[in-house]
């Protein structure tokens, strides 16, 4: 049986271990999303994720966009969200992508 986030948290109180061990006890796809100009949460630190997580896929966005880049390319990360789960099965149909609407 897969271990939960919540479980693994759990059995991470107290602990001692490092990162990259907790990080290989999840064992759920995962699909990481880089951002080449992201000085918030540079892409060294997603491909650290990606390098300990065993079933990790990384999709870098190549944009001068910063991290406002999940706002602004929003339609390009919705079609690698949606094909990364279309190649795994999670979903079939495309589901609609909600929209953020700014008002002034």
């Amino acid at each position: 049986k897969q271990k939960t986030a919540y479980e693994i948290r759990l059995s991470l109180v107290g602990s001692e271990m490092c990162k990259e061990t907790a990080l290989a006890l999840i064992t759920q796809p995962t699909l990481i999303l880089g951002i080449t100009s992201d000085i918030l949460y540079p892409l060294t630190e997603q491909e650290e994720l990606q390098a300990h997580l065993p079933d990790a896929e990384l999709s870098v966005l190549e944009t001068g966009d910063g991290h406002d880049a999940f706002l602004i390319e929003v339609d390009t990360i919705n079609d690698r969200v949606y094909a990364w789960m279309r190649d795994r099965e999670i979903c079939r149909e495309r589901p609609e992508a909600p929209r953020l609407v700014l008002h002034r």
